[in-house]
């Protein structure tokens, strides 16, 4: 994000991400919220949006807050938002607690899980929740964040991806350093697995609320690469990404039952209208498509149309010409002088015929 005009365009982008992979699993409104690896603030957005009381955004790189309160502004909204430069291991010393902890696409890079689960479990209040969308995870087909064919950074021979990757893009940070120093270095993916994931929360003392796979996208195709894989579990290579819904909890009983009850028919209205808005957008795009091949069918028509009147005025052109020549001809002295001849042998005819 080169200038504070794309900032806010990746802001406002990211939003109907964050409805759709967020909302099942967080409830900011009302609620004050920390934002590990906030980024530009795509989900400080997103919490205010929802109604959060106030947003925190921590972040290991620096951030400005110019493009989020353009958005808050284009939006409507009151900015009660902060930023801070610091890891999510080291924001107790912010010295406060937060009603949800939330984290979009970071767990993947975090070295450290337990440690990192570990320090939003100390950021949370009781009972309060964490939740952690991420994807996609390093197994999957698009797991190493480069442009390529699916799986290809698990079994293609690493110099020859790389080379691959620039002669694409020519100015990639791959162009400084080797595909293995890229991957687990300068973007630090840390080959999580949700195995690994679920070990961690264990580890951390959280409870699990809600847990999720985003299946790969590129599924269907396993099976073609699926020999060069051999290695590796497929359980492993079909997942792309999790989203999971934690909990604190202290010596104080979570909810009532009634309250989990409705929490669940919640989340099932919320699944429900995300299904509805995925509807509608492949009826959008099958209108669309109809709409293309309609546009096509008259241009068709409209050549065929302009082919069969050049057809007709050619051949009304034939026949009048046709019909001068046989006028030209009746007016005639020599047709006059045969027509005159041949009137006895023409009587004598209509005689026998009669």
């Amino acid at each position: 994000m080169d200038s504070e005009e794309h900032r806010l365009s990746f802001i406002l982008d990211g939003q109907q991400h964050c409805d759709h992979f967020l909302t099942p699993i967080a409830d900011p409104a009302g609620k004050s919220v920390l934002v590990a690896g906030s980024g530009a603030g795509t989900e400080m957005l997103w919490c205010l949006r929802h109604g959060a009381r106030e947003v925190v955004g921590i972040d290991v790189a620096p951030q400005t807050a110019s493009a989020l309160r353009a958005a808050c502004a284009q939006m409507n909204l009151e900015p009660s938002f902060s930023m801070h430069q610091i890891a999510i291991e080291d924001a107790t010393t912010l010295g406060r607690r937060f009603d949800l902890v939330l984290s979009n696409n970071v767990f993947e890079h975090v070295g450290d899980l337990p440690r990192s689960l570990r320090a939003c479990a100390a950021l949370v209040e009781n009972a309060g929740r964490i939740a952690i969308f991420t994807d996609p995870l390093y197994y999957s087909s698009s797991g190493s964040h480069l442009p390529h064919e699916p799986w290809e950074h698990l079994w293609g021979e690493a110099e020859q991806l790389r080379a691959k990757i620039l002669r694409s893009i020519p100015d990639h940070p791959l162009a400084e350093t080797s595909l293995d120093d890229y991957l687990f270095g300068q973007i630090s993916l840390n080959r999580m697995r949700l195995t690994e994931f679920i070990e961690a929360v264990r580890a951390s003392g959280l409870a699990l609320l809600n847990l999720r796979v985003v299946p790969d996208r590129n599924l269907a195709s396993l099976g073609e690469y699926r020999a060069r894989l051999e290695h590796l579990p497929i359980a492993d290579l079909t997942i792309e990404g999790i989203a999971a819904e934690l909990v604190r909890i202290e010596n104080t009983n979570l909810r009532s039952t009634e309250e989990l009850l409705l929490a669940d028919e919640r989340m099932r209205h919320q699944e429900h209208i995300a299904l509805l808005a995925d509807e509608r957008m492949r009826h959008q795009e099958h209108i669309a498509l109809l709409e293309t091949s309609l546009q096509h069918q008259r241009e068709l028509h409209e050549i065929e149309k302009a082919r069969l009147a050049d057809t007709v005025g050619h051949w009304t052109g034939v026949a009048t010409d046709v019909k001068k020549v046989l006028d030209g001809v009746e007016k005639s002295l020599s047709f006059r002088i045969g027509r005159a001849i041949t009137a006895p042998l023409r009587w004598i005819g209509r005689r026998r015929a009669s």
